[in-house]
């Protein structure tokens, strides 16, 4: 029987190594796993997805999706890999910062508002130190 999509059993941790991965620019544990040139193409925009009413200026790169998020009158930014229910794998090269999130809201924006929220109200200021 053909199936129509894909099914990925990454672990939680695992993907949040795949975002380390990338902001240590390919290195994992002191070796290089891919090439500084290829993690640079991939996390440049090459599109913009179209989202005006809650991610205006959502951008895309090698399958990973820009954001970005003013947090006392200051901008961060970040590249994320996400899965439809509301796996992400967020990483903020400013703040040194990798974050993880494994929803399972299928079918529903409703994760991705969320998780936006959640990013700019409680992880970045925290992060920053510019939280309570």
């Amino acid at each position: 029987m053909a199936t129509s999509g894909v099914v990925c059993n990454l672990r939680p941790r695992d993907a949040l190594k795949l975002g380390q991965l990338c902001l240590n620019g390919g290195v994992w544990n002191g070796t290089r796993v891919i090439g500084k040139d290829w993690i640079d193409r991939s996390i440049r925009s090459y599109g913009i997805f179209i989202r005006p009413d809650w991610d205006p200026d959502h951008r895309c790169g090698y399958g990973w999706h820009f954001h970005q998020f003013t947090v006392a009158g200051r901008t961060y930014r970040d590249y994320a890999a996400e899965g439809n229910g509301g796996q992400l794998v967020m990483v903020f090269p400013e703040l040194d910062m990798v974050v993880g999130i494994n929803a399972g809201q299928y079918g529903s924006p409703l994760w991705y508002r969320w998780s936006l929220e959640i990013i700019s109200k409680y992880l970045i200021p925290a992060a920053a130190g510019t939280g309570p």
